[in-house]
């Protein structure tokens, strides 16, 4: 205990002047019984590295790039992004947030929130997931969702979990920061990783799902832009340690806010449902819209999210729900 407190005590200096790279100390993940899928994402305890980039200055907010180790060193084995925290330093530790954005385009929304954020008060990291950003290998095109190699998409599916962890670790180790304070805000992908992310680690908190859902198997087969053809589908294994139905009742409802698009057509609503259901029926609202329709919200989006992490810690949720198991999960051939 004295250890980690003190690692923590020179994390806390990471984000000062001059600060290029601190180091952080993580517990075992994954090695809770009561849910057989969690071994698929099992790490080991262990330390790791974390670098930090020149700063830039933004009008509300001061930027710089972020980069450690993924715990999965076969592929993609850096994890990188932008952190962004307050021109001011916070008067006493509170929440900060990872966010993970869409399937691909442009990330400009997803990166004016981690702006919004920090701008107000609340460190952000805007992550890149396996195969975007500057993790996208040379002549691939961007992201893992390979239709064409569905093994793929589910080792970078995995590994996005994993790296989400990780980040929440690497937000832990700056000052300002309650340990216990780390939340999510994923959009589209970046919702249905941080779903599962949310599930597997009891230490994340506070979480905003933006046209999120569950359901994989139905996702794949419905989703024009996710869809699998049917010889890929054919080949993929049991989907239950992918799919955030599986990890929803380890989610305290409490905790969760959920944006979903009556028509949309990438995510069907019923696979919305599907994970408010799973997740124990958190705070829910529809938007009249289609996936892509949710660009015209995005202010609304921002807001919220800025609400949902400002809110005063609520001590009795921190302690995770323990369930007795999952709920039902997605199956595969």
């Amino acid at each position: 205990m004295r250890g980690l407190l003190a690692t923590l005590l020179v994390c806390g200096l990471a984000h000062a002047e001059g600060i290029k790279t601190y180091e952080v100390a993580v517990p075992e993940i994954g090695a809770d019984r009561s849910l057989e899928q969690l071994k698929h994402y099992r790490t080991p305890e262990t330390s790791f590295r974390v670098e930090l980039g020149a700063t830039k200055t933004h009008r509300l907010c001061v930027g710089r790039s972020i980069a450690f180790p993924s715990p999965e060193q076969s592929r993609w084995p850096k994890v990188t992004g932008t952190l962004y925290v307050p021109k001011t330093p916070a008067a006493k530790a509170g929440p900060a947030v990872i966010v993970l954005a869409h399937t691909g385009g442009s990330f400009f929304l997803e990166d004016m929130i981690a702006r919004h954020l920090a701008g107000h008060g609340i460190p952000a990291v805007f992550l890149d997931l396996p195969n975007y950003g500057a993790r996208r290998e040379a002549g691939t095109s961007e992201g893992f969702t390979n239709p064409k190699r569905p093994d793929l998409v589910l080792h970078g599916y995995r590994q996005a979990v994993l790296d989400v962890i990780r980040a929440g670790d690497a937000l832990r180790g700056l000052p300002g920061v309650d340990p216990q304070r780390v939340g999510i805000v994923g959009v589209s992908l970046g919702a249905v990783i941080g779903a599962v992310a949310r599930g597997v680690d009891p230490r994340l908190d506070r979480t905003y799902l933006v046209i999120p859902g569950g359901d994989l198997r139905r996702i794949f087969e419905s989703s024009w832009e996710v869809g699998l053809p049917p010889e890929a589908l054919a080949l993929l294994p049991d989907l239950s340690p992918y799919d955030p139905v599986t990890f929803g009742p380890r989610v305290d409802p409490r905790d969760v806010l959920m944006l979903c698009a009556a028509r949309d057509e990438v995510i069907p609503p019923e696979c919305g449902e599907a994970l408010w259901e799973a997740m124990g029926k958190p705070k829910l609202e529809w938007i009249d819209c289609g996936h892509y329709g949710v660009v015209l919200h995005f202010p609304r989006v921002m807001n919220d999210a800025l609400a949902w992490f400002s809110r005063p810690a609520v001590t009795d949720s921190l302690t995770p729900v323990k369930p007795s198991g999952a709920a039902q999960p997605t199956g595969g051939h």
